[in-house]
């Protein structure tokens, strides 16, 4: 049976964490209905069958309010780190559904009330352009 090698946790999603080439990005960028607690659930599953979990979370805050629900401290650390994906990887993205109007961080209380829309980053390939 194939499964992911990675499973990669963050709070924001850019282009700029593709690979840097020649190549096309080929993915699927998709809203997923879940609540958090289900995917807690689904990341243990896939961890209990040899699943990498990486946190790229880089927002303290969004840390510690998924702590409450059933996500293990592992996953979800705070970890503001350069990232590149891979081919195959699935990245769960979970962004608060509040976004204030001048830069700044968001407060725990903003976040707790707007809660969290999740998305799954499929990488499904790269490809040179010449294929």
């Amino acid at each position: 049976m194939w499964r992911r090698k990675r499973v990669i946790i963050a709070n924001a999603f850019s282009p700029k964490m593709m690979r840097i080439s020649s190549e096309a990005h080929i993915l699927m960028f998709s809203p997923v209905g879940m609540t958090l607690e289900e995917h807690a659930k689904h990341i243990e599953m896939m961890e209990k069958e040899g699943t990498e979990v990486v946190s790229i979370i880089s927002h303290e805050v969004t840390s510690e309010i998924l702590s409450g629900f059933g996500f293990k401290p592992e996953w979800i650390k705070f970890n503001r780190v350069n990232f590149e994906f891979e081919e195959g990887d699935l990245i769960l993205c979970f962004c608060p559904n509040f976004r204030p109007e001048k830069a700044r961080e968001m407060s725990r209380k903003e976040i707790l009330k707007s809660g969290f829309t999740v998305y799954g980053i499929d990488i499904l390939c790269y490809r040179s352009f010449g294929d």
